[in-house]
């Protein structure tokens, strides 16, 4: 940690590690990949692209990364009139860059993907997501080999409570989940099972906070389990908590009170009664002051 905080400004931001790499965000759409001493592997520059939100993922060949462009308007999606931009609308797109050398391999423009499924997608809300029509906050690839989904990218779209899986070669929605979460993020398969983390708990009493951890069977799209909080512990991560998977463990980002918490039950089902086991935080004592996390991960 010290030898990261030497080499890294404030004014950078994490966007991803590996283990002995880190890729920070040097300024507006500028990039680099540096090892875990602040030496600098490859810096590049997306003009075109407009960064868009914290979170990508990183397999062993590319990185994914959220990033905003404009693009043509999509007529056959209702709304669309709306947004006066010289018959342009700003998209979300997946930008796949070379892990390597940090080439720009392919973009993936989310809209204009979407506009062939009026299932999932045919309507723009309002006028005021003209610049924001998606809000698409997570991308993640799925490496569980045991997933029929194995290889492919899911994604998490906070307007239309929305969770999609998207082929890499071909661009066909493969799966979709629509309204079974609210402005929800973080989509995560084990075993075609999802785990997803549920910004505003549907029809709730939010007794143990706002936000809770909702697991759903991929096969039949129900359901089968939940953590939203218990007496021992308050769930009062918002907007900024954060799930991850690590060792058939599940982790949980709660940036509210800067802390990364594991969820200690098992994973096939998880429960109301689940205990939570502190992982790491910001405080050392309870009355000292939070430091909000944006990013956790962990490692084996």
């Amino acid at each position: 940690t010290k030898k990261i905080t030497k080499v890294i400004s404030k004014k950078h931001k994490v966007i991803l590690w590996e283990k002995n790499k880190l890729l920070i965000k040097t300024n507006k759409n500028s990039f680099e990949m540096i090892d875990i001493n602040g030496n600098s592997i490859w810096k590049k520059n997306y003009p075109k692209l407009i960064y868009q939100h914290h979170w990508g993922d990183i397999n062993n060949k590319n990185i994914f990364l959220l990033f905003k462009k404009f693009v043509p308007k999509p007529n056959s999606i209702l709304g669309v009139e709306k947004c006066t931009n010289n018959n342009q609308i700003r998209s979300d797109v997946v930008a796949i860059i070379d892990k390597e050398s940090g080439d720009l391999i392919k973009e993936l423009d989310l809209l204009n993907i979407l506009k062939n499924y009026p299932q999932i997608y045919n309507k723009i809300k309002d006028v005021k997501y003209c610049n924001d029509p998606l809000h698409t906050n997570d991308v993640r690839f799925i490496d569980d080999i045991n997933s029929k989904y194995y290889g492919k990218l899911i994604l998490s779209a906070r307007w239309d409570n929305l969770i999609f899986i998207l082929n890499l070669e071909n661009n066909k929605v493969e799966y979709y989940l629509k309204n079974m979460t609210l402005q929800q993020h973080s989509p995560r398969v084990l075993n075609d099972q999802l785990y997803i983390f549920d910004n505003m708990i549907l029809n709730d009493d939010y007794k143990y906070g706002l936000s809770r951890v909702t697991q759903i069977d991929m096969n039949t799209n129900k359901i089968v389990g939940t953590f939203s909080g218990n007496e021992k512990y308050f769930f009062s991560a918002t907007a900024g908590g954060r799930i991850n998977i690590n060792q058939n463990k599940l982790f949980i980002l709660d940036n509210n009170k800067g802390e990364l918490v594991m969820l200690d039950c098992k994973i096939s089902r998880i429960n109301e009664s689940c205990p939570v086991k502190k992982v790491y935080t910001t405080r050392i004592k309870e009355d000292d002051s939070v430091i909000p996390i944006l990013i956790a991960d962990v490692f084996e």
